[in-house]
């Protein structure tokens, strides 16, 4: 999961979406591809 914040983040911020200091929301779920299952959310700060 940790991998997965870290790309969030990075790409977020490559693409412009987010600047240092910002903030962003991650939701998924698991198991992964199935709908319907999201119980994770995540606010990860921009660095």
């Amino acid at each position: 999961m940790d991998e997965l914040f870290a790309v969030s983040t990075k790409v977020t911020k490559e693409l412009g979406l987010a600047e240092p200091g910002g903030l962003i929301v991650i939701i998924g779920g698991v198991p992964i591809g199935m709908a319907g299952t999201i119980n994770l959310l995540k606010v990860e700060k921009i660095h």
